[in-house]
């Protein structure tokens, strides 16, 4: 056997250890989303280093921008107010996350939102006190 089969048989070797033993089953299926991975990525074990460098580097939010959207919404849900937190600081922290919330979708999901409300389809036709609940 010459050195270069010896070469070809470990390169593939290679690729398929890496693939298995270092890379999750999640980056496994990052990987082989690619529309790349057939052609590039598939046994060659370089390539296949330099896409899983660039997903550990790179934030899931940054190639799923919804999750973001999703994490902000659920963090907002779940806030509770500490044992030892005033109710200020609570308050402050509250705001920070809705307003970190409406630079994501908006401030008019709230306005329609709140048009869809009881309490804002009892005010009828007074135009001063609907305006005063939207902006509120």
């Amino acid at each position: 056997m010459n050195r270069q089969s010896l070469f070809e048989a470990n390169w593939l070797k290679t690729y398929s250890y890496i693939l298995q033993n270092y890379c999750t089953a999640a980056m496994q299926a990052t990987l082989k989303e690619l529309p790349v991975f057939e052609n590039e990525i598939k046994n060659d074990p370089l390539k296949l280093l330099e896409h899983v460098g660039v997903f550990m580097h790179t934030p899931m939010r940054a190639l799923y921008p919804q999750l973001g959207l999703i994490e902000t919404l659920a963090r907002l849900l779940n806030m509770r107010q500490d044992e030892k937190e005033d109710i200020l600081t609570y308050m402050e922290r509250f705001k920070g996350e809705r307003q970190v919330l409406k630079s994501l979708i908006g401030s008019d999901f709230l306005k329609a939102f709140t048009k869809n409300t009881p309490e804002y389809k009892k005010l009828g036709s007074d135009n001063k006190a609907q305006t005063k609940m939207i902006e509120e």
